[in-house]
């Protein structure tokens, strides 16, 4: 009975602890591909290109799956799985990032200027309201004493 609640309480240590680990990561796009001297992987490494790195493709061997390239001053061979047409996804969303903070800035400067205009013509408007009123007020003003002065008294 002892041996049987001793082996209990390592199995549930075990599972406690495997779920205490358990967490999710993920794989870096910090990747680095190898520039070879020749076709195949018992070719020696001329260098490593990090990802992102523009290659200009010179010829593409279908049957080995590799492409000859001309890197950083260097030719070699890749696996041509390893090549995009475009940049990187991540030097695309760093590119997108920086044309959002620019375009928020700039959103941010034709809103001020839109208020600024808005602010100057509501006050050009009032200007002409107050203009207009104080005519009126004025013409009101002379008719009533003019009235009253060639109205005859009672």
């Amino acid at each position: 009975m002892r041996t049987i609640k001793l082996l209990a309480l390592v199995c549930s240590t075990c599972l406690i602890t495997s779920i205490a680990l358990a967490e999710t990561n993920y794989i870096s796009d910090q990747l680095e591909v190898t520039l070879r001297s020749g076709k195949s992987t018992g070719h020696s490494i001329i260098r490593m290109l990090r990802s992102g790195t523009p290659v200009e493709v010179l010829e593409q061997d279908k049957d080995s799956g590799y492409s000859l390239v001309r890197a950083l001053g260097k030719e070699g061979w890749v696996l041509t799985r390893y090549l995009m047409k475009g940049p990187v996804p991540r030097d695309q969303l760093a590119e997108a990032e920086k044309k959002l903070a620019e375009l928020e800035l700039q959103n941010r400067k034709m809103k001020t200027a839109m208020q600024d205009t808005l602010q100057v013509t509501n006050n050009q408007e009032l200007r002409k309201v107050v203009t207009r009123f104080s005519l009126h007020a004025s013409v009101v003003a002379v008719v009533t004493c003019s009235g009253s002065i060639l109205s005859p008294r009672r």
